[in-house]
Protein backbone atom coordinates (compact mmCIF):
# COMPACT_ATOMS: atom_id res chain seq x y z
CA UNK A 1 0.00 0.00 0.00
CA UNK A 2 0.87 3.13 -1.07
CA UNK A 3 0.22 6.73 1.57
CA UNK A 4 -1.94 6.58 4.60
CA UNK A 5 -5.51 6.35 3.92
CA UNK A 6 -8.56 4.94 5.55
CA UNK A 7 -9.55 2.96 2.14
CA UNK A 8 -6.26 1.05 2.88
CA UNK A 9 -8.34 -0.69 6.08
CA UNK A 10 -11.34 -3.38 4.59
CA UNK A 11 -13.67 -4.42 6.56
CA UNK A 12 -11.82 -8.16 6.19
CA UNK A 13 -8.80 -7.50 8.14
CA UNK A 14 -8.31 -9.52 11.16
CA UNK A 15 -5.82 -7.05 12.48
CA UNK A 16 -3.60 -3.96 12.05
CA UNK A 17 0.31 -3.56 12.93
CA UNK A 18 1.74 -0.55 12.93
CA UNK A 19 4.64 1.46 14.17
CA UNK A 20 4.84 3.88 17.36
CA UNK A 21 5.70 6.52 14.31
CA UNK A 22 2.08 6.37 13.47
CA UNK A 23 -0.38 7.92 16.20
CA UNK A 24 -3.77 7.40 17.03
CA UNK A 25 -5.11 10.22 14.43
CA UNK A 26 -3.38 8.24 11.43
CA UNK A 27 -6.55 7.90 8.96
CA UNK A 28 -5.75 4.06 8.62
CA UNK A 29 -5.62 3.33 12.86
CA UNK A 30 -8.96 6.04 12.55
CA UNK A 31 -10.38 3.13 10.36
CA UNK A 32 -9.45 0.17 11.81
CA UNK A 33 -10.96 1.53 14.94
CA UNK A 34 -14.25 2.09 13.60
CA UNK A 35 -14.28 -0.88 12.10
CA UNK A 36 -13.56 -2.72 15.71
CA UNK A 37 -10.44 -4.52 13.75
CA UNK A 38 -8.38 -5.10 16.65
CA UNK A 39 -4.74 -3.15 16.52
CA UNK A 40 -1.10 -3.91 18.03
CA UNK A 41 2.40 -1.77 17.84
CA UNK A 42 5.06 -4.07 16.08
CA UNK A 43 6.74 -4.82 19.21
CA UNK A 44 3.10 -5.51 21.00
CA UNK A 45 2.59 -8.23 17.64
CA UNK A 46 6.12 -9.94 17.95
CA UNK A 47 5.23 -10.40 22.01
CA UNK A 48 2.25 -12.17 20.71
CA UNK A 49 4.03 -14.03 17.95
CA UNK A 50 7.06 -14.57 20.13
CA UNK A 51 4.37 -15.71 23.49
CA UNK A 52 5.10 -19.43 23.18
CA UNK A 53 8.53 -19.66 22.02
CA UNK A 54 12.03 -19.59 24.19
CA UNK A 55 12.74 -16.30 22.97
CA UNK A 56 16.43 -14.99 22.07
CA UNK A 57 16.37 -10.80 22.22
CA UNK A 58 19.10 -8.64 21.26
CA UNK A 59 18.93 -5.36 22.67
CA UNK A 60 21.31 -2.29 22.61
CA UNK A 61 22.62 0.53 21.17
CA UNK A 62 24.36 -0.03 18.19
CA UNK A 63 25.22 -3.63 16.07
CA UNK A 64 21.55 -5.16 16.97
CA UNK A 65 20.91 -6.21 13.37
CA UNK A 66 24.87 -7.54 12.36
CA UNK A 67 24.66 -9.35 15.94
CA UNK A 68 21.10 -10.84 15.37
CA UNK A 69 22.59 -11.80 11.94
CA UNK A 70 25.23 -13.54 13.41
CA UNK A 71 23.31 -15.68 15.63
CA UNK A 72 21.25 -16.67 12.87
CA UNK A 73 24.06 -17.43 10.96
CA UNK A 74 25.50 -19.58 13.21
CA UNK A 75 21.76 -21.29 13.92
CA UNK A 76 21.67 -22.23 10.44
CA UNK A 77 25.34 -23.85 10.70
CA UNK A 78 24.04 -25.89 13.02
CA UNK A 79 20.93 -26.28 11.73
CA UNK A 80 19.03 -25.03 14.56
CA UNK A 81 15.96 -23.32 12.57
CA UNK A 82 14.40 -21.12 14.63
CA UNK A 83 12.15 -18.56 14.00
CA UNK A 84 13.73 -14.68 13.06
CA UNK A 85 12.66 -11.17 13.15
CA UNK A 86 15.16 -8.48 12.34
CA UNK A 87 14.98 -4.57 11.51
CA UNK A 88 16.86 -4.87 8.19
CA UNK A 89 17.19 -7.63 4.99
CA UNK A 90 19.78 -9.69 5.94
CA UNK A 91 21.86 -12.13 3.25
CA UNK A 92 21.79 -14.89 6.04
CA UNK A 93 17.89 -14.92 5.49
CA UNK A 94 17.85 -14.96 1.99
CA UNK A 95 17.79 -10.44 1.57
CA UNK A 96 14.24 -10.82 3.80
CA UNK A 97 14.19 -9.58 7.30
CA UNK A 98 11.97 -13.27 8.26
CA UNK A 99 12.38 -16.24 8.55
CA UNK A 100 9.79 -19.33 9.93
CA UNK A 101 11.85 -21.51 12.11
CA UNK A 102 10.09 -25.05 12.91
CA UNK A 103 11.46 -25.53 16.27
CA UNK A 104 10.06 -23.29 20.08
CA UNK A 105 12.99 -20.66 19.36
CA UNK A 106 12.39 -17.28 18.68
CA UNK A 107 15.20 -14.56 17.33
CA UNK A 108 14.00 -10.81 17.43
CA UNK A 109 16.35 -7.76 17.37
CA UNK A 110 14.55 -5.79 19.90
CA UNK A 111 14.43 -2.11 20.19
CA UNK A 112 14.63 -0.49 23.40
CA UNK A 113 13.05 2.87 22.19
CA UNK A 114 9.91 2.93 24.72
CA UNK A 115 10.91 -0.18 26.72
CA UNK A 116 9.60 -2.29 23.87
CA UNK A 117 11.61 -5.26 24.24
CA UNK A 118 9.36 -5.57 27.00
CA UNK A 119 6.99 -7.17 25.08
CA UNK A 120 9.56 -10.07 24.16
CA UNK A 121 9.68 -12.89 26.95
CA UNK A 122 13.17 -13.50 26.69
CA UNK A 123 15.47 -16.60 28.15
CA UNK A 124 18.52 -14.98 27.14
CA UNK A 125 19.57 -11.48 25.88
CA UNK A 126 22.29 -9.89 24.69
Amino acid sequence: MIGQTAKNISEDLDLVVYTEAVDDLNPERMRAQNLHIPQYSYFEYLGELSSNSHTIAVAGTHGKTTTTGLIASGFQSAKFDATVVVGSTLKELGGTNFHPGTNEYFLVEACEYRENFDFCIRILGF
